[in-house]
C-alpha cells in the first residue's frame, strides 16, 4: 500500500528528530548525521543503560561502589554517575553472582527470546501436525 510507508515510523526517526529539536540551529549532511548524531545518541543511551545496570548491581550487592581518595562522594552513595566512584566485585557474593549469571535473563530481552522460542516451537508443532494430516 503506497501510504503505508508514510505511516510506519522508521526506527531512527525519533533519535534524529530529538537531536534537531534540542539543537534547532543545527544543519548537517547525511554522513554527518550518521557519523556524529546517531553515534552520540547511541553513546548516550548506553551511558544511561550502564548507569542503571551499575546502580542495580550495587543495590543487589553484586558490586561494591567505593569513592576514590579525596572524593566528596559519601561512602554510602550508590549513584554510579559519580565520576569519583570505583566499582568492584563484592567478593562475599561471588558465588551468588556466578549463579545469577547462569540463570535465564529477565526483562524485555528475555521475554522476546522466550517469545521467539515459543513461536519456533509452535511452528514445529504445526508442521508436524500438517505432516501427519497429509
Amino acid at each position: 500500500m503506497p501510504g503505508e510507508e508514510q505511516r510506519r515510523e522508521p526506527e531512527q526517526a525519533r533519535t534524529i528528530l530529538q537531536y534537531f529539536v534540542r539543537h534547532p540551529e543545527a544543519a548537517d549532511s547525511f554522513e554527518g548525521i550518521v557519523t556524529f548524531r546517531l553515534l552520540e545518541a547511541t553513546v548516550q543511551r548506553h551511558v544511561e543503560e550502564v548507569r542503571d545496570a551499575l546502580k542495580w548491581l550495587v543495590n543487589q550487592g553484586f558490586l561494591e561502589a567505593v569513592p576514590t581518595r579525596g572524593s566528596s562522594t559519601k561512602p554510602s552513595s550508590t549513584e554510579p554517575s559519580q565520576p569519583d566512584m570505583i566499582f568492584s566485585l563484592n567478593r562475599s557474593r561471588r558465588l551468588e553472582a556466578e549463579r545469577f549469571l547462569v540463570q535465564p535473563r529477565l526483562g524485555k530481552a528475555a521475554n522476546a527470546e522466550r517469545r521467539e522460542c515459543t513461536d519456533a516451537s509452535d511452528s514445529d508443532t504445526q508442521a508436524r501436525r500438517d505432516g501427519k494430516e497429509s
